[in-house]
């Protein structure tokens, strides 16, 4: 197997420039108060340097940002493409259009409008990609059509991207949600299947497609890390956690010469990191300008591997007792490819917020029969949504905030 990856990474080296065919751009918040945004794209492997251009109209982009490369990505023995990431500062206030575009003549460029403190999510995982054909990419439809409703203004894609982020496969993920990710911010985590799949490529892709994630809202967090990292949006805190660290599959991690293995040593330490990260961020939450706190990962509590209640669940060993200390609102997971919710709990001495499932957003199974949703208290399956579910968060009342509305 060593050698198979080897002869891989060889071959990598002498992949031929190829341009692709979308620079494939998505945004992220840095959700720091700043009210600036990340831009994650790609080039040909061959550019030296890569800058966006933008401003308050396509025939006026005065403002530039300079790309900051992550590397590679292998598309096809043919083509790779190089990832780059930029901030993009000075937007301008809530409500303001920005274009943007990789050259200053601004003949192809995006436009977004910069959030403001009420923002409705899309919010869904396992959505695999359309080249998989099946259920894969189910979703999109519906999204494309509630982006043109202006429906919602964000995108949070709890993990499991593409069934797998690797080559082609991957590369025409990133191109089918372009039509979305070019227009509002998507934030994303893991799920098991980069970390099954970290050898094949879907970890490193992942990491080097999002670096701006860990550039943004990881450094402005303190994790400098794209697989857990927090950010403010309106009046919520959003957390995203790597729920991998708790899971029952090989943990990997890269090695001194490249090559991902599975580590049960490294899982502990990046437990112990993310921990201590989780508390450090949830201490510093201002109430006052953030009321409500909701926490995302792909795994529910409920599969890390055995139920939250169940002795070895290094979720509620680690976790619960800050979720519980710190008053977080709301949860939001997937995979389980179906839809339901569990309401809030008691496990042991700690209260357990409530957790929404939202992975049925298009799987590489086939479509599963429709069932009736039900609200449970212990972990069950619910319906089948074929929507992406979507979280509004109004802002406070003069007399204290309002709950978070939930609509599906």
């Amino acid at each position: 197997m060593r050698f198979l990856f080897a002869v891989l990474g060889a071959f990598q080296c002498i992949l031929a420039a190829s341009s692709p065919s979308s620079p494939q751009f998505h945004l992220s918040l840095v959700g720091d108060g700043s009210g600036d945004y990340m831009l994650d794209w790609v080039t040909s492997v061959d550019e030296k340097s890569s800058t966006v251009f933008f401003g308050a109209s396509n025939d006026s982009l005065a403002n530039k940002a300079d790309g900051t490369s992550s590397g590679n990505v292998v598309v096809t023995p043919s083509l790779s493409v190089q990832c780059w990431h930029a901030r993009l500062s000075g937007l301008g206030a809530a409500g303001s259009t920005v274009h943007y575009d990789l050259s200053s003549t601004g003949t192809t460029s995006k436009s977004f409008v910069v959030s403001g403190p009420s923002m409705t999510w899309a919010i869904f995982g396992d959505m695999g990609s359309i080249a998989m054909k099946k259920a894969s990419g189910i979703t999109l439809p519906a999204l494309t059509s509630d982006l043109a409703a202006k429906s919602y203004q964000g995108i949070l894609n709890l993990g499991d991207l593409a069934y797998e982020l690797v080559e082609t496969n991957g590369d025409v993920y990133m191109q089918q949600l372009e039509p979305l990710t070019s227009v509002v911010p998507m934030h994303t985590t893991i799920g098991n299947h980069e970390m099954q799949y970290a050898m094949f490529g879907a970890l490193p892709n992942y990491i080097r497609r999002f670096a701006g994630l860990a550039a943004g809202a990881g450094r402005a967090s303190g994790s400098s890390s794209n697989r857990f990292y927090s950010f403010n949006a309106g009046y919520v805190h959003f957390v995203v956690i790597d729920t991998e660290v708790y899971g029952d599959q090989s943990f990997m991690t890269p090695g001194t010469d490249g090559f991902w293995s599975s580590s049960e040593t490294a899982r502990g330490q990046m437990q112990e990191t993310q921990r201590s990260w989780l508390e450090y961020d949830l201490s510093r939450v201002k109430r006052k300008v953030t009321p409500f706190v909701v926490v995302c990962g792909h795994r529910p509590p409920s599969k890390i591997p055995n139920a939250i209640t169940k002795p070895g669940n290094q979720f509620a060993a680690q976790l619960l007792p800050l979720l519980d200390m710190y008053s977080v609102d709301l949860m939001f997971f997937g995979h389980e490819h179906a839809y339901y919710s569990i309401e809030p709990t008691v496990v042991g001495k700690y209260n357990v917020p409530p957790w929404i499932i939202s992975g049925a957003a298009g799987n590489n199974e086939l479509i599963r029969p429709v069932s009736k949703r039900r609200r449970t208290s212990s972990c069950g399956h619910g319906g089948r949504r074929q929507l992406a579910p979507r979280m509004a968060s109004p802002p406070p009342a003069p007399v204290g905030p309002q709950p978070i509305r939930w609509s599906s």
